[in-house]
């Protein structure tokens, strides 16, 4: 599927700005009489629906080829968060409440030891 309306700036080595572009309805950008080096492409503006790119993508241009073609692959908005708990807690929880239990136990002793 491919995404219409992702704004991208490509940066120079120095991190300067040399061009920006949203993709087109066939989700293509294109740019143009770009000189050999190496380049940053980083997405500022995600479709509606989508997330930025954490991290920009890094381009080099060696001149052995006249056409790059970089796939991006955008993802939805909404989390995937990771599962959390389990057992693991439960016993960490049985575990805190054995030791409450037992300091409640050994105050009470300690308080009628006292009073006789």
């Amino acid at each position: 599927m491919f995404l219409e309306g992702a704004t991208f700036v490509l940066l120079d080595k120095h991190g300067q700005e040399i061009s920006s572009g949203t993709s087109d309805e066939s989700g293509k950008i294109v740019f143009e009489k770009l000189t050999i080096g190496n380049y940053q492409l980083k997405e500022v503006k995600a479709p509606e629906g989508y997330r930025l790119l954490p991290k920009p993508i890094d381009i080099e241009i060696t001149g052995d080829k006249e056409v790059i073609s970089i796939e991006v692959e955008n993802s939805k908005t909404g989390w995937n968060l990771p599962g959390v708990g389990g057992i693991g807690t439960m016993l960490f929880y049985a575990l805190g409440a054995l030791l409450l239990i037992g300091s409640l136990l050994v105050l009470l002793r300690q308080k009628a030891s006292n009073n006789y």
